[in-house]
This record gives structure tokens, sequence and C-alpha cells, in this order.
């Protein structure tokens, strides 16, 4: 279902070389935290959300904003991958426009996420900053 490159980078079979290249370009990602705080219940399967990115991913430049305080954008199997809002979580107001991002910003930054925090044993669990966007959280996990 995906294939491991020699930089470290994910990406799926299933995408056009056009869509692959716009996933993969160069772009300064964010820290990641793997969030082993979160015990083993919160891991998630490394095949499913590459399925999810995948899906993300093909949506392109639609919309995936954050307009709440969080939104599950995809969930295979056991594994969801979710966006946060960091200024609701905070308790504060969102302007709109702070937390607007395209499925492709939340594809590359749960790639990221898989390149840093996958395990040895297929399971998976990690948050970042979205690509392009410091005011919304990446997460992958385990529900």
């Amino acid at each position: 279902m995906f294939k491991v490159l020699a930089t470290g980078l994910y990406f799926v079979a299933l995408l056009g070389a056009a869509q692959t290249a716009a996933i993969l370009k160069a772009r300064d990602p964010g820290p990641v935290d793997c969030r082993d705080d979160l015990g083993a219940a919160a891991l998630g399967n490394a095949q499913d959300s590459v399925s999810c990115i995948n899906q993300l991913a093909a949506r392109g430049s639609d919309a995936c904003n954050a307009d709440q305080l969080s939104n599950i954008l995809c969930q295979q199997g056991n594994t969801a991958i979710t966006i946060l809002n960091k200024q609701l979580n905070e308790g504060g107001t969102s302007d709109p426009g702070n937390v607007a991002l395209t499925c492709n910003d939340v594809a590359q930054a749960a790639g990221h996420i898989m390149d840093i925090c996958t395990r040895g044993d297929g399971t998976v669990r990690g948050s970042t900053d979205a690509f392009d966007n410091s005011n919304v959280i990446v997460d992958i996990r385990g529900l």
C-alpha cells in the first residue's frame, strides 16, 4: 500500500506523479510530538494512517479548515487523523482566516508524523502543526 523512499518519506503508490510531487514538495516541517504520554491505547495503525493520508491528498486544495475545536478528517479502522484549532483550545475565539488550510497541508503534516513516529510494530501516534498554519495541530492516533 505504501513505499518507503530512501529519504524516509512515505508516499502512496495510487497517487499520480503530479499529486505525489505536490505532496512531497520541500517545506519546513514543524516539530513532531509522538505523544508517548498517551499510552498504548492511543496507538493507531500505520497502514490505516497511510490510507487516510491518501484520501486527504486526493482532496488536494479542498478546504480542511479547523473551524471547530476538533475535526476528525478521516477515520480508517481504529485510526483517525484529526485537526485541532489551537485558538479555541486555549479558550479564545477563532478567526476563520487563521485556521484555513488545504487537505494537502493536512496530508503533508500527517506524512511528517508518519516519518517520525511510526513504530516497528506497524503502529503510529503523534501530532504536529499543520503545514503553513501553526494555529492548527494535525494529530494521528487510535480511537
